[in-house]
């Protein structure tokens, strides 16, 4: 299986979508999945408490939408994933903004887009002199 497939199906066979602080959590609003982040332990392999990214200006913003629930201690995260298990549609309008805020155009399509604008740089480019 591709790697790309093995990311899809984590999320469009999950319920709820817990993570430690990963970009995966705007394709699980796209997905509309729940999202949960495990705020406790050390930040990846640094010696800092985990929610040192909590401040970091590229998460931060998608955090802001409210979209994303953080959970601090185990018993937290047991919690909100049992949350969003009885009710999936709790923070919906908030995945939604992450959505909106975040993939903003070319939705579904953004490898041609990429394409067509290389193309188009390339035609214009100089012609090249033997």
């Amino acid at each position: 299986m591709r790697e790309q497939d093995r990311l899809k199906s984590l999320i469009v066979y999950s319920d709820v979508m817990v993570n430690f602080y990963s970009t995966q959590a705007i394709e699980a609003a796209v997905f509309d999945r729940p999202i949960v982040n495990v705020c406790y332990g050390t930040c990846r392999s640094v010696d800092l408490p985990a929610r040192v990214i909590d401040g970091w200006d590229h998460y931060a913003r998608v955090l802001a939408t409210g979209g994303i629930a953080r959970a601090y201690t185990e018993s937290a995260l047991i919690d909100a994933i049992n949350r969003y298990l009885d009710d999936p549609s709790l923070d919906r309008a908030a995945r939604r903004r992450i959505v909106d805020q975040e993939i903003p155009v070319n939705r579904g399509c953004a490898g041609r887009a990429i394409g067509e604008h290389i193309l188009a740089l390339l035609d214009r480019q100089p012609e090249r002199s033997p």
